[in-house]
């Protein structure tokens, strides 16, 4: 086995970026844009956010919430309450295309995800890289995509989804100077800078298997 692991090397999987703006860590006016841009469907645990955002609306904290992401299912019925109970601070709820879905990411002030299932998170790369602030479990993917040096800003433990977003849609600004550079840092991911380590790599493995037929 541990000759088998010598062997093995995981690279990030390429995400297109070059249309993707980069926001400044200015705060603009209005309430900040909240932005869910999962698939819809339960091992993404939008029930856990949209609770969340409902405790924080009850308590008066001001923000607006974009729901973005393709809905595979007959009856996404967390998205229709969520929907009605939240009322105008629903600027969108859907699938976006491509240049729409661009514009909207930067716009977006913060970005929140509390899956439960999650092999690498590009839609969150792509918030992160427009200027969001991140709001993400402490688990599954995550903490491979973000710095160590960032990772106490935007990583929240078990249980601290609200407390993290109440903390967060309240000094915005504060939270944003945190994580300057970390969309930069993101760009890292992009196909324009993996391509020549995926060349490299693929050319490596079709010469060893060409020299051993």
């Amino acid at each position: 086995l541990k000759g088998v692991l010598d062997t093995c090397h995981v690279v990030p999987v390429g995400v297109e970026l070059s249309d993707i703006p980069t926001r400044g860590i200015t705060h603009d006016e209005g309430a900040p844009l909240v932005l869910w841009n999962h698939r819809w469907d339960h091992d993404k645990n939008p029930q856990a956010v949209f609770r969340s955002l409902m405790k924080l609306a009850e308590e008066g904290v001001d923000f607006r919430l974009a729901i973005v992401g393709e809905n595979t299912r007959v009856d996404p019925r967390e998205f229709t309450e969520a929907c009605r109970l939240l009322g105008d601070r629903v600027v969108q709820a859907g699938y976006l295309p491509r240049l729409a879905y661009t514009e909207l990411l930067g716009q977006a002030d913060v970005v929140v995800s509390a899956a439960r299932h999650e092999f690498f998170g590009i839609a969150v790369v792509e918030a992160i890289a427009a200027g969001a602030v991140p709001v993400l479990p402490r688990r599954l993917s995550y903490p491979e995509l973000i710095a160590e040096q960032y990772e106490t800003v935007v990583l929240y433990p078990d249980g601290g989804l609200t407390v993290r977003l109440r903390e967060v849609l309240k000094n915005l600004g504060w939270w944003r100077s945190q994580v300057e550079g970390l969309a930069e840092a993101m760009r890292r991911f992009d196909w324009s800078v993996l391509i020549d380590d995926y060349d490299t790599r693929l050319e490596r493995l079709a010469a060893q298997a060409q020299s051993s037929t």
